[in-house]
């Protein structure tokens, strides 16, 4: 019996379950979104940057400026 369960904790680890080994996604759902507006703070950080680098060097932007993550492919 010990050997059954110890393989059913190893195959369910890597998934959203709980300590009582019921189907829990919220952790990882919260840490998802947490992590999405991590990169969005990144992206309008990197945004006014550039915003600010235009005005003092004389220049404005005109129209929407948009990024790229370079290690992602995400577009901002």
């Amino acid at each position: 019996m010990r050997a059954f369960l110890g393989e059913a904790l190893t195959i369910m680890a890597g998934k959203d379950y709980n300590s009582e080994h019921y189907r829990d996604p919220t952790p990882r759902a919260a840490i998802a979104h947490e992590a999405k507006d991590e990169w969005r703070r990144k992206a309008r950080k990197a945004i006014y940057a550039a915003k600010a680098a235009l005005k003092a060097h004389g220049f404005e932007a005109v129209g929407r400026i948009t990024i790229i993550d370079q290690r992602t492919g995400k577009m901002f």
